[in-house]
């Protein structure tokens, strides 16, 4: 087989990398210039992309670059007296796979390759594929590359799904066409026409467990992300034996009106991920917070910071929506029936349910697969939803794909309609609205009908707290609260009997619905609204969507930020809520905020913070004198409980010692602990109790020494080299210098009951105590009895006095990325200007850290500027130091 050099020229002028010599000991002259030449190739493409190439031409212009590097090395070595008398070309075939067989090669992407070799290949067509393999490295080029036969091909194919989807994007490079050829029908007859929908659903899970891994924006196996529209693919060569989607020619799996918008997508998707590659100067595909801000610059996104990375996000979302709901359909056609079994089986199994309707197993479909019915008559596009509820059903993939297609002829007539406002209505009534209102916003209807909510469609909040959408937030905070009607009575406890005896959740869930487009909207904004006014909701209703939309964070902001101890904290907060009944939809509101922000952010912990706060409310609300009742409660209950280990005396002498608040700020099992832990601390350099908290996994630690010197500080900074997370805090003095420290630590092993970290700890405690050790010498080892969690987000820290809020103390919030050894060096920060730390209340939203303390400086608050500045400039830099053995003095 006869090859020549000009007939695969791309425009780039190779004879500048000079000749291929014989001898491969004296290719590194050879190796660099073409290193060279590549690298000023790949700058050009990078400036086209600067120049607003759309994204599919860089990837052809990368593709087309190695294509043809790698044909002229071929072609170069086999023209050296080593090879040409052999033509070990005819012997082979070169073959790209993968992203690079579809021809989409980003920046850093993998060049995938296979040799197709016959069973018994030359000794010099061997030597020759080992050598050009040598040569693709020798240059730079990272190639992931195999040589098999066709038969090896088909037998892994069989074998492993992921070889057997690499396969199908393949693409003929350079040597033996007939060979490449001959794989191609075997793959197609021995792979492809076999076990259609098994290969579908296989690949489908797989993904899905991709997906469900993903907690930041990822391009490739995200959501609508690349791998999607490549399963897509897949399913349809599958499937019809199509290369490409508009191979299929056929308006009822997909138009070319959507795959016009689909390439324009993917066009996007194309160019950030080039974007990714070049910024990175790696292969990846996680759109990282960090990385976020400097991507909307380098792609045109105006007007800088938050608003640039809120237009880019949106536009992101907007797109891999737009994938998703294209490829899910593509594939749900490929999984359907042949219409001619597809009719056989409607026929026998069907329901008519009117109007061209019927319900088949729990799906909805219609008569007319094509759309023009819908075209027709508009009021089906609501017919088709109110049936989905009232019979439980799904609407099949053609349904949901007309569902989707023709919710742009929903007008405002339509949707003034008594029937449309009644679907809403109904939907928010039901025990699983949930699905119907996703239902609904998949198919493009809810955000017409409820235009307020369509304003939040791919709505992204640049907080590092929020990790998905509006819109999709607002879906699972619906999703989490209905969860409580079916969760056992014993797990969450308080808020599942607080849903359940919830006569009319409608409002609730309209709440979340809107509340995203709430934000900065005037007070009376619901009532002035065109599409609510049309729900005709009560004077009540409307009164208590008002309260919900403008306190959102009222509760979750009280209970983990502010000392609900104080009477003044609980009071503000009691009279700003006034009934039970909102107090009781608040809590829902803030759990649903909470569970659906973002996986984990609501704690055990967290709901004993939130719980208490309601508690202690719902008691002021009932009667406003519990306040100062509270104090001579726990005081007789204390006396009562211990009344047979310690005098009326003792007890007395123990709580005359205490802070003013102490009675307030802590129950009596605690008081009474505090009292057993000092009359044990006779002679001994401190006690340590420990207690399992009954609700979560956490403990409660308490700390009680005769010297109130670095008692904090040493706790924090032993509890930091273990890597434990703490939770909480609060420090008390008696005025006797006695110090007691409670902490609560986030459990590391929550099932076991190996009791060897509280051994280590207390013995660790009593070496620094004692002076054996140093905590500086300790920190510089860190024991990891959890795993760290790893972060790529970049929080300035930010740090706000108050002087206002509590009459007795200075209050320090701090604002951080969240990370094990954060309080530590606050707290060490604070002893270096003698500060004394009387409360610590710790809490994290996503992935910052927000911890507020109440301090005094020589027994006052902190007020002289200079002195607050220093304080704040020591912090800082102790918080964005990584090594704990490095912080500023």
């Amino acid at each position: 087989m006869k090859h020549s050099l000009n007939h695969y020229q791309f425009g780039v002028d190779f004879s500048t990398a000079g000749e291929i010599t014989t001898d491969p000991r004296k290719r590194h002259h050879f190796f660099k210039a073409f290193k060279d030449l590549i690298a000023e190739e790949r700058e050009k493409i990078r400036q086209w992309h600067r120049r607003e190439f759309v994204g599919r031409e860089v990837l052809q212009a990368h593709t087309g670059l190695i294509d043809e590097s790698l044909r002229h090395i071929i072609l170069s070595l086999s023209k050296l007296d080593t090879y040409n008398k052999y033509d070990p070309l005819s012997e082979f075939a070169l073959v790209a796979v993968g992203g690079y067989g579809r021809g989409e090669l980003n920046p850093n992407s993998d060049i995938d390759l296979l040799f197709l070799r016959p069973k018994n290949i030359l000794k010099i067509t061997d030597q020759f594929i080992q050598d050009v393999t040598s040569i693709f490295w020798g240059i730079g080029l990272e190639i992931g590359q195999s040589c098999r036969t066709i038969k090896d091909c088909i037998k892994l194919a069989e074998e492993d799904i992921t070889i057997k989807t690499s396969m199908i994007d393949t693409r003929y490079l350079i040597g033996d066409l007939h060979r490449y050829e001959q794989f191609r029908r075997s793959f197609k007859s021995n792979i492809l026409g076999k076990s259609v929908k098994g290969f579908i659903q296989s690949r489908l899970q797989e993904g899905s467990a991709m997906q469900s891994n993903n907690m930041e924006p990822n391009i490739k196996t995200g959501p609508g992300g690349l791998r999607d529209y490549h399963s897509a693919l897949w399913m349809v060569s599958a499937r019809y034996g199509s290369a490409s989607l508009r191979e299929i020619r056929s308006d009822d799996v997909v138009s070319s009106k959507e795959l016009d918008a689909l390439d324009s997508s993917l066009n996007f998707l194309f160019r950030v991920r080039n974007e990714l590659h070049y910024q990175t100067g790696k292969k990846t595909d996680v759109l990282t917070t960090s990385l976020q801000k400097k991507l909307a610059k380098n792609l045109g996104y105006m007007g800088g910071g938050r608003h640039a990375v809120q237009s880019f996000m949106h536009d992101f979302y907007l797109h891999t929506g737009y994938v998703k709901k294209i490829s899910e359909s593509i594939i749900q056609q490929c999984l359907a029936p042949k219409p001619s079994l597809s009719r056989a089986l409607a026929n026998l199994a069907r329901k008519s349910l009117g109007g061209g309707f019927y319900g088949l197993g729990k799906l909805l479909s219609h008569d007319s697969q094509k759309g023009e019915v819908f075209k027709k008559d508009k009021n089906l596009l609501i017919t088709a939803l109110n049936l989905c509820l009232k019979h439980d059903l799904e609407p099949d993939s053609a349904l949901k794909r007309n569902l989707h297609l023709f919710s742009d002829l929903l007008d405002d007539a339509t949707i003034q309609q008594k029937r449309t406002e009644t679907l809403l209505k109904t939907t928010l009534k039901h025990q699983n609205s949930e699905k119907y209102l996703r239902i609904m916003h998949e198919a493009g209807i809810l955000g017409r009908i409820l235009p307020d909510f369509g304003r939040s469609i791919c709505m992204v909040n640049y907080d590092f707290y929020h990790h998905f959408t509006a819109d999709e937030h607002s879906l699972r905070k619906v999703a989490f609260l209905e969860e409580l009607g079916s969760t056992p009575v014993k797990d969450r406890k308080l808020l599942v009997q607080m849903y359940k005896k919830l006569k009319d959740p409608q409002t609730l869930k309209l709440s979340f619905l809107l509340q995203f487009s709430w934000k900065d909207q005037p007070v009376d904004y619901p009532e002035k609204s065109d599409y609510l006014s049309h729900l005709a909701l009560s004077f009540e209703e409307m009164e208590i969507l008002k309260f919900l939309l403008s306190n959102q964070h009222e509760m979750i902001e009280t209970a983990l930020h502010q000392d609900i101890h104080q009477p003044t904290v609980v009071r503000r907060f009691a009279e700003k809520i006034g009934s039970s009944r909102r107090l009781q939809l608040l809590f829902l509101f803030s759990y649903s905020e909470l569970r659906a922000v973002a996986p984990g952010a609501w704690t055990s912990y967290k709901e004993v913070l939130m719980s208490e706060l309601y508690h202690r409310t719902l008691a002021y609300i009932k009667n406003p004198e519990s306040l100062s009742e509270r104090p001579q409660a726990t005081r007789d209950e204390v006396y009562r409980v211990l009344r047979w280990e310690f005098s009326a005396t003792e007890i007395e002498g123990h709580l005359r010692k205490m802070p003013k608040d102490y009675l307030i700020s802590y129950d009596s099992v605690e008081v009474a602990q505090h009292i057993r832990a000092c009359a044990s601390l006779k002679g001994k350099s401190f006690v340590l109790n420990r207690k399992v908290s009954p609700i979560g996994n956490f403990q409660y630690l308490t700390l009680s020494c005769p010297s109130p010197d670095q008692a904090f500080e040493n706790l924090v900074g032993i509890l930091t080299t273990k890597n434990l997370n703490i939770l909480g805090a609060k420090i008390l003095s008696r005025s006797n210098g006695l110090t007691i420290v409670t902490v609560q630590v986030e459990d590391p092993h929550p099932e076991s009951t190996d009791a060897e970290i509280w051994e280590i700890l207390s013995r660790d405690l009593d070496d620094v105590f004692s002076g054996h050790k140093k905590l500086a010498d300790l920190l510089k080892t860190r024991t990891r009895f959890v795993a760290e969690k790893s972060s790529t987000v970049g929080i300035v820290p930010k740090i706000t006095i108050d002087n206002q809020s509590v009459g007795n103390y200075t209050i320090v919030r701090v604002e951080a990325r969240d990370h094990i050894g954060m309080l530590y060096k606050v707290v060490r920060s604070f002893g270096i200007f003698n500060i004394t730390i009387h409360r610590t209340i710790i809490a994290t939203e996503g992935g910052r850290g927000i911890d507020v303390f109440h301090v005094t400086h020589l027994n006052g608050k902190i007020t002289k500027i200079p002195f607050l500045r220093r304080i704040k400039e020591n912090l800082v830099r102790s918080l964005l130091t990584e090594n704990l053995g490095n912080l500023p003095q």
